[in-house]
This record gives structure tokens, sequence and C-alpha cells, in this order.
């Protein structure tokens, strides 16, 4: 069996999914694993450690307090934990240290899939403090033990969240994911074709694996990417080929890869009609090359 490191990337879905991580308050060096092959255990996968940083973006995500994203009980017990929360993160962060972990359990092995993925949480708030001394001395006002209790039990709360959205997260990538995939063919297509007494002219449609946005500006990328998951947008190569009508030997042939073109869009926004004129040119060159040969 494959290890799921090992199969080969696509580096647009691959940014995909590192930008939506980011976005979602996880860091931007976790280690994603993927396999989206239409095959029981395929999905998505991601590991790495969280920091008070990240614990910090996660949480204010996780426990909202903005009207519509959650529901109005759980808007008033976040707005309530919003103090414990501040306080909470800076002692972690100064007395403390944040052990927390995306781990691969076992079935992420062999797999990639919201079920690959275990929070490792080793976090103890009530064991930072030796003793009443050593708290007073963070200068949090009304300090207790019954306020690390409390914020145990948030954390605890945060943890079983979190475990949560890693899940529904894979999810959501895996679908994203899927879509990416389908807005490109999966295998050449000719999609036109016309035939004169002595040529014939095809235009073909080309998969594109490896279509890369890595230098693309963050707004444009995300802007296209939003339009293909639409389904208004695909991403392709395009091949336009003149042929000789008798025996179909290629006369001239022009290609371009890494195309994004609406969906509807039977012109290839312009392209097309681009690479059948460099087609024609290189038929034209061939018959010149033949003639003086001759």
């Amino acid at each position: 069996m494959v290890s799921p490191s090992e199969i080969k990337e696509i580096p647009m879905i691959k940014q995909h999914f590192q930008n939506e991580l980011v976005k979602c308050g996880y860091p931007d060096d976790l280690t994603i694993e993927y396999s989206l092959g239409y095959c029981q255990g395929d999905g998505v996968a991601f590991y790495g450690d969280l920091s008070v940083d990240d614990v910090k973006a996660l949480m204010n995500r996780l426990f909202s307090t903005e009207p519509g994203q959650v529901d109005a009980v759980s808007r008033v017990k976040n707005l309530m934990a919003q103090k414990d929360i501040e306080n909470m993160l800076s002692v972690l962060r100064e007395y403390g240290s944040c052990d927390l972990s995306i781990t691969r359990n076992s079935h992420g092995h062999h797999y990639s899939h919201w079920n690959c993925m275990n929070i490792d949480d080793n976090v103890d708030f009530t064991g930072i403090f030796p003793d009443d001394d050593s708290m007073i001395g963070t200068g949090i006002e009304g300090i207790n033990q019954d306020m690390v209790e409390r914020w145990q039990d948030l954390w605890e709360r945060f943890v079983l969240e979190l475990a949560d959205d890693v899940k529904s997260l894979s999810k959501k990538l895996e679908a994203d994911g899927y879509s990416l995939i389908e807005a490109s063919p999966c295998e050449d297509e000719v999609v036109w074709e016309r035939a004169t007494e002595n040529y014939l002219v095809r235009v073909t449609e080309l998969p594109e694996r490896d279509f890369d946005m890595g230098h693309w500006d963050d707004e444009v990328r995300d802007q296209t990417i939003c339009s293909i998951l639409e389904g208004k947008e695909r991403v392709l190569g395009l091949r336009v080929e003149v042929l000789s009508r008798e025996n179909e030997i290629v006369l001239g042939e022009e290609s371009l890869h890494g195309l994004t073109v609406a969906s509807d869009d039977k012109s290839y926004a312009g392209y097309r009609r681009e690479l059948l004129r460099g087609a024609i040119q290189q038929t034209r060159d061939f018959f010149s090359r033949h003639l003086k040969a001759a």
C-alpha cells in the first residue's frame, strides 16, 4: 500500500488547503497529507504542533462572540469566558507550556482522512502554580484555585471543540479538493474538429495536474479558487493541431498549459484563436521547408 506521503501532490490543491487552514487559525507549517482518488480511506489530514498564538486564534473562532456565528446560548457562554481566556493564555505563555499537537493515529500510517488525526493535549493549569503565593505573583486580579480550575474546564472544552473542528475541516477540504480536481479534464479530450478537403483542425482540452498558484497575488488567487469551487471557472491546457486529412499526420501544433477560463467560454478567453493562428503558421512553415528541400 502506498504511504500518503508518497502520493503525488497537485500544487494548486496543496496551496488551497494550506490557505484555508491558516484562515481558520491553524499555523502555516502543518504537515498536510491527502489522497483524492475516489477510494475508501481517501481524504485530507494535517499534523503539527500548536503554539499559544495558534490557540488564541483558534479560540477566537471556536469561541466566537459574533452574532449569527453561534447560537444565542453559546454566544453568552463565550462572552462570559473572554476574560478567562485572556488570563489563561497569558499564564500559559509566561508560566506554563503549550503542549498541544495534532498527531497521526494508527489509520494515518496508511490513509489520509478525517479519522486519521488525534489531539494530544498535556496542558494542566492546575499544576502550573505550586502555591497561592506564586499565583498572586501573576498580578491577575482575584486569582485563586477556583479560577485556575475554571481555566482547566475551559481548556478541556476547547480541546473537544478543536477535535470536532479538525474533523469537519478535513471533510470540507476533501470536498474542495475533489471540486478542484474536477475543474480540469481527467484526460485528453477532443472538444472541436473541423475538416476541409485536405486538412483536419482539432482542438483538445488537456489535464492540468501541475497548476501552481504560489506566485499569484493572494487576493487574485483566492478569487480564482472561489470561482473554480463555485463551478464558474475551469483549469486546463489547450492544444490545437492541423493534421493531414488523409493520414492524420500532424502538420502544425500549438499548445498552452495553466489556463483559467470561464466554464461556459468556448473561445477559451481567446486562446483558441491564438493557438489556431500559430498552428496554421507552423503548417505553412512545414510545407515551405519541404518545397525547398524538393
